[in-house]
C-alpha cells in the first residue's frame, strides 16, 4: 500500500444483521468484496436499538468496541459493560452472547477475523500504540471529526469515518482529532 485510503462513512450500505435484528455497514473486509461466509476478516458498524442475542459466528474471533452509548454485554455467563471509548472486548464468536443499550441507542465497532486466516486486534489509539509492520491491515475509525497526515498528505475525516494507512508507516503518522479513534489491525495467518 502506497498511501492512504479515505473509507467515507457515507458510502456505507445498511444491511440487516445476520439474524435480522438490526442493522450493520461494512467498513472494510478482506478478501475484497467478501461476505459473511467467506471472509477472513470484516470490520463493521452497527446500531444496537433493542437488547438481543448477538448472531452465531462459528470459527470466528470477534473483537468489539462502543463508539457511541454503552453496552452491557453478557459473554457466556459473564456481565461485561463497554462505553465510550473504553477497550474493547474479545470473544469467540461461537459462544453465546446478549447485549442490551444502557440508557440509549449504541453503535459498536466489530472487527471479526476467522481463525486460521488472519489475526485480528482492536485497541484505541493512545501514545503507547505500535503497529505490527508485518500488518497488512490498519484502519483508523475517526468518533469525531478529525484528520490524519500520512506521507506528506493530509486526509480529514468525518465522524465514523475510516482511514486505512500503511502499518510499515506508522511511527511517521500524525492525527487531530475532537474524540477517540479506533485501530483495527489484521495480521496473519495464525
Amino acid at each position: 500500500m502506497s498511501a492512504s485510503v479515505l473509507l467515507p462513512a457515507v458510502a456505507r450500505v445498511a444491511v440487516p444483521w445476520k439474524d435480522g435484528g438490526g442493522i450493520t455497514r461494512t467498513i472494510a473486509a478482506g478478501p475484497e468484496g467478501a461476505g459473511l461466509d467467506d471472509f477472513d476478516w470484516r470490520l463493521s458498524m452497527a446500531e444496537v436499538r433493542a437488547a438481543g442475542a448477538f448472531s452465531r459466528f462459528e470459527g470466528i474471533d470477534r473483537h468489539l468496541a462502543v463508539l457511541e452509548g454503552e453496552l452491557a454485554l453478557d459473554i457466556g455467563g459473564q456481565p461485561h459493560g463497554v462505553g465510550r471509548g473504553d477497550a474493547p472486548v474479545t470473544f469467540a464468536g461461537d459462544m453465546p452472547v446478549t447485549g442490551a443499550p444502557v440508557g440509549g441507542d449504541v453503535i459498536d465497532l466489530n472487527l471479526m477475523v476467522r481463525r486460521g486466516r488472519a489475526i485480528g486486534r482492536l485497541a484505541p489509539v493512545t501514545p503507547a500504540f505500535t503497529a505490527d509492520p508485518a500488518a497488512h491491515g490498519l484502519i483508523l475509525v475517526f468518533t469525531a471529526p478529525g484528520a490524519v497526515d500520512f506521507g506528506g498528505e493530509r486526509i480529514s475525516a468525518e465522524r465514523f469515518d475510516a482511514v486505512r494507512v500503511d502499518p510499515t508507516t506508522w511511527p511517521a503518522i500524525g492525527m487531530d482529532t475532537a474524540g477517540p479513534v479506533f485501530v483495527a489491525e489484521i495480521t496473519g495467518p495464525a
